[in-house]
């Protein structure tokens, strides 16, 4: 049975008792529900009162402050219990994305499921980009869909040429980049507006065998492949769909590691001696070599600083994070490890992450510091975990999901930490 609950509102320093809710002056602002006899504490300001701010300072005669029992505290003028709301998790505007708040902890939400052969996959501007393959490779088709989920989904390009494939995504701002296969000799670079492609594929730009996309940062994107040798290329479509993007070519190359919109880093062979490269943009004629015979697995450029890892042996914690300020005159020094064989890893404004399959985890490391072996952000994310990718608020990744004995995948997320 409810009862009257007893309510204490101050209005401008003046309290009254109110029970059933009425209490004469000026209409309080009731934020959160008493219960059955329990005790809420609403401070309100009048019109003619002046009240302090969280800092101390005077504040506008209009505002309410919210005062909530425990263990619930004040969010966006409702109380909450941060163990368990699924828009302030742990802490105010922390949002699961749809997932559940267990203990104050986010969990993983599934975004896409069952994706057959998975071609690539990325996340920009609140949408996620990702390409299906049919397995007998007679279609391929680029998606778009909102981040909070696939209901409908857009198809962006499509195509039905037999042995036909898009290889790789990367997304930046409202463009899309891949590469699209049309057979062993037909690998072309392909960027789109991220509302679609025209039905021609979008703007082509130098293919050609072993065409690898390997980097893409406003609207500037960089592969590896050339019809005749294998160069570095990147395409400037910063004004792009207004106008075509401008294609540059340069450098024989074994391999793409990172790009910004000032720099890129590949590798190359001398004479048997791998050599790591860097240059400015948009030149690059030698580059200036600053590593040799270390190549590492996978590298990123972020604040002009560029994050190398080498996975090392798989089952033994032997691999490591690298960093250097480009153009790394002072070498690298370790910044995260030793890991347990990570295969995939990221750098944003929020930190470091990255995937350890033999742990079943993706870990996460803040950027000032090192961090050891670094924080857990999940444990469990499904065989085959890979494309690490993150936004303002999520991180996504990639997983094998086997039905009918066909491959498959699912797109998950989850709240940053």
């Amino acid at each position: 049975m409810r009862t009257n609950a007893r309510v204490t509102i101050v209005l401008g320093g003046l309290a009254c008792v109110a029970v059933g809710w009425a209490c004469t002056g000026d209409d309080p602002i009731v934020g959160a529900d008493p219960g059955d006899g329990g005790t809420t504490v609403i401070v309100v300001n009048n019109n003619d009162a002046t009240s302090g701010d969280d800092s101390g300072n005077g504040g506008d005669a209009g505002d309410a402050q919210l005062v909530c029992d425990d263990p619930t505290v004040a969010c966006d003028g409702k109380c909450v219990t941060l163990t368990e709301s699924k828009l302030h998790c742990g802490r105010c505007g922390h949002s699961c994305g749809g997932g559940e708040c267990d203990k104050g902890t986010c969990k993983a939400v599934g975004v896409v499921s069952n994706i057959q052969e998975l071609g690539g996959m990325s996340v920009s501007l609140g949408y996620i980009y990702y390409a299906t393959n049919n397995q007998d490779q007679s279609s391929t088709t680029l998606i778009r869909c909102t981040v909070a989920g696939c209901q409908p989904a857009e198809t962006l390009f499509s195509s039905n040429i037999l042995a036909s494939n898009i290889e790789s995504v990367i997304a930046s701002k409202d463009a899309v980049s891949f590469i699209y296969t049309r057979t062993s000799a037909f690998e072309n670079f392909y960027v789109c507006a991220g509302a679609g492609c025209p039905t021609d594929g979008g703007s082509p730009a130098v293919g050609g065998p072993n065409a690898a996309l390997f980097a893409g940062a406003n609207k500037k994107f960089f592969w590896t492949g050339g019809k005749f040798s294998t160069s570095v290329l990147y395409a400037d479509c910063t004004t792009f769909p207004a106008s075509p993007c401008v294609t540059h070519s340069f450098g024989a190359a074994t391999g793409g590691y990172a790009g910004d919109d000032t720099h890129v880093v590949y590798s190359r062979d001398d004479g048997g001696v791998g050599e790591l490269v860097y240059c400015d943009l948009p030149g690059c004629d030698a580059g200036a070599v600053f590593m040799t015979n270390e190549i590492p697995e996978q590298a990123t450029i972020y604040n002009g600083v560029l994050y190398s890892m080498s996975a090392g042996i798989t089952g033994q914690a032997t691999g490591k994070i690298r960093k250097c300020t480009l153009p790394c005159a002072g070498g690298f020094s370790d910044f995260v490890g030793p890991l347990n064989y990570p295969t995939d890893f990221l750098v944003d404004s929020s930190g470091l992450y990255w995937i350890s399959p033999n742990l079943d985890q993706i870990r996460h490391c803040p950027l000032a510091g090192n961090c050891g072996g670094g924080d857990i952000v999940i444990t469990g994310l499904g065989t085959g975990a890979r494309m690490l990718r993150t936004d303002d608020g999520f991180v996504y990744w990639a997983s094998d999901a086997t039905t009918d004995g066909a491959p498959f995948a699912n797109i998950t997320r989850i709240a940053k930490p």
